[in-house]
């Protein structure tokens, strides 16, 4: 392969790749961001820093003696 075809996949390797950063931040894909990525800050817990709930235990609302009268809360069915 000659000097000059090298030479062109090589600048045409690092434009890629040069295109491809800052396409991830936070761990999340902002490749259709639609706001500035500079203003994307993060917060919180990292991206699948919350673990799953597998087996919840539920109680009855007469059960949960740490609920109080007056404070909010939701029940689902």
């Amino acid at each position: 392969m000659s000097r000059q075809i090298r030479l062109v996949l090589i600048v045409l390797l690092f434009a890629v790749c040069a295109n491809t950063q800052g396409q991830e931040k936070n761990g999340f894909s902002v490749a259709d961001a639609l706001i500035p990525t500079d203003e994307i800050h993060s917060g919180g817990p990292p991206r699948d820093g919350i673990p799953a709930i597998d087996s919840p235990h539920f109680v009855s609302a007469g059960a949960a003696g740490y609920l109080k009268a007056g404070e909010t809360w939701a029940a689902f069915r």
